[in-house]
């Protein structure tokens, strides 16, 4: 709650940003020009949304933002089938599976946790 929310997006930009240029810089083409204005506006739009879930983050417990994130499994799936005709293979619906689980797992424990009456013990 500290930390400036432009100073968590600086960090976490540039460090996503030496990892994906280190990651493609075997395979890199030059960017066609006509792509220019595509690739800035997902930019953009990808930042923006980062900027927001980290405000978001700031102003919402976790544990209730949870399954909005899970959201973005279904939707990425959606948008790859639509846009580039691209089937998910089964790891990466094991995959999915995994972390969705593992968030519930996560929700019904802090739950119970939370509602099971705590024995105080006396110092006498």
């Amino acid at each position: 709650h500290n930390e400036s929310p432009a100073t968590n997006f600086l960090y976490t930009s540039l460090i996503g940003a030496a990892i994906a240029s280190v990651l493609v810089a075997t395979n890199w083409q030059p960017v066609a020009s006509q792509d220019i204005f595509v690739f800035g506006t997902f930019g953009l739009l990808g930042a923006l949304g980062h900027y927001f879930i980290i405000l978001a983050f700031r102003l919402i417990d976790a544990s209730f933002l949870a399954p909005f994130t899970y959201m973005q499994l279904i939707f990425g799936t959606l948008w790859g089938y639509f846009f580039f005709s691209e089937i998910p293979s089964y790891f990466t619906f094991f995959g999915s599976f995994l972390i969705v689980f593992s968030g519930l797992f996560i929700w019904f424990r802090e739950k119970r946790l939370k509602t099971k009456p705590r024995i105080i013990k006396s110092r006498l």
